[in-house]
């Protein structure tokens, strides 16, 4: 058993980093075939605030829209858009009872403190300005259905590209 011990420790003494070396090549083969990698980036990170949620229809119809207009900032070949859609009531965030509320407005804290989104698209700009402390630039550019869109002040100039785009189309 012992000589057994001893030729274990001398084999591993002489190949310990051709080992840990495979070790490593697989961790990174495994690494970069994983679902996480292969996960298509947006161009674009898009807020949808209005007082009701869109239907799909208009929500659909605003990405393709938005994506006509863009450009392709990923390199992938295409324009996409992460289009995420809040549909609360700035004026009464919270009513009682209201679960499926606070969790849209804790979501879209956490898109403005966590900068994601940089175009908004609002159908009370004046009323999300006062809420946010003026976070957004003030040229909006009017939309159909009495909806503006707006930039973050500190957004990349890609987004206020975005925005010249769809006020030139109007």
């Amino acid at each position: 058993m012992s000589d057994f011990l001893s030729k274990a420790r001398n084999w591993w003494w002489y190949n310990k980093l051709y080992v840990l070396i495979g070790l490593a090549a697989v961790a990174v083969l495994i690494y970069s075939f994983s679902p996480a990698q292969n996960v298509k980036k947006a161009d674009y990170q898009v807020a949808v605030v209005t007082a009701l949620p869109l239907p799909e229809k208009e929500y659909r119809a605003i990405e393709d829209y938005l994506s006509a207009l863009g450009e392709d900032l990923n390199g992938d070949g295409e324009v996409s858009i992460h289009l995420k859609s809040y549909g609360v009531d700035l004026e009464n965030p919270v009513p009682s009872g209201a679960n499926e509320n606070f969790q849209l407005v804790a979501g879209l804290d956490a898109d403005l403190v966590g900068k994601v989104s940089g175009l908004f698209i609002l159908d009370e700009p004046e009323v999300f300005q006062r809420v946010t402390n003026n976070v957004l630039a003030e040229n909006f550019v009017p939309l159909q259905d009495g909806l503006v869109a707006g930039v973050r002040k500190d957004t990349s100039p890609a987004y206020t590209r975005l925005l010249d785009a769809l006020s030139a189309t109007k």
